[in-house]
């Protein structure tokens, strides 16, 4: 819904976009509008790694780690990443 709208109305190409939560529905909702989904173990996000419940590109213990991924400053998240391929 939401993300899909927002791709529209910003022509954004969710395939070359980022999906961060710390929640499993923050991941579904990337992974299901075709974005990379990274896990944060902040808030939620421990609770739902423990869980195994839910596949994600990339694990990273809080925001600002994420972020220095996606911008290129650190080549990999912790050793928790995963490259999901369909």
């Amino acid at each position: 819904g939401m993300l899909l709208q927002a791709a529209l109305d910003l022509s954004m190409d969710l395939s070359q976009s980022y999906m961060i939560g710390d929640k499993m529905t923050d991941i579904e909702a990337g992974a299901s509008a075709g974005c990379h989904s990274l896990l944060v173990e902040t808030g939620y996000g421990k609770a739902v790694k423990s869980s195994g419940e839910i596949q994600y590109e990339g694990c990273f213990r809080a925001l600002p780690e994420a972020v220095d991924f996606i911008l290129g400053r650190t080549s990999r998240p912790n050793k928790d990443f995963r490259r999901i391929i369909d």
